[in-house]
């Protein structure tokens, strides 16, 4: 389970969990201190993900946070230290999670694929899987006749249980 402190970041979750080429996501990944303005200061990023297999930090933060002066400061020390580690960074504001596209996939789209899934279709899915990477579709034509549907492997990943590249 992720942990999310508000309701965007949780939004901000079910994207990149829809995301395939996100692998890994990791919620407060690690705590950073750095001096700003003569005082020493400490931060939590709110999210370290795995895109494409290239570690990326990513915040969620309300758009009004932004035009406070010790958090846009922050925001940009936060970007420059990035930066010089090679490693992107990026900031999702709440305005864009409320988009039309973001909004339906994340009200649709993700409870779409979290359905319920036999637990024993289940297993049979996940150990057909250890013998090694499949298809989709060589997994449901290797379980025949009484293949899974589509949205039930996909289902699957969603909720974690098996790994879709």
């Amino acid at each position: 389970m992720i942990e999310c402190e508000s309701d965007h970041e949780a939004n901000f979750v079910i994207l990149a969990e829809l995301d395939p080429n996100v692998t890994d996501i990791f919620s407060q990944p690690f705590e950073w201190e750095h001096w700003s303005d003569g005082k020493q200061r400490r931060h939590w990023p709110d999210f370290g993900l795995t895109i494409a297999g290239q570690p990326e930090i990513h915040e969620v933060k309300e758009l009004a946070k932004l035009h406070d002066e010790v958090e846009w400061k922050t925001r940009c020390d936060w970007a420059a230290w990035c930066n010089e580690q090679g490693v992107p960074y990026s900031v999702t504001l709440d305005v864009h999670l409320n988009a039309s596209v973001q909004r339906r996939c994340i009200e649709e789209l993700w409870f779409e694929h979290a359905r319920k899934v036999a637990p024993f279709l289940t297993l049979r899915i996940q150990s057909l899987l250890e013998e090694g990477a499949m298809t989709i579709g060589a997994v449901i034509a290797a379980l025949t006749p009484n293949e899974p549907f589509y949205d039930e492997i996909l289902a699957l990943a969603a909720q974690g249980k098996i790994y879709i590249n």
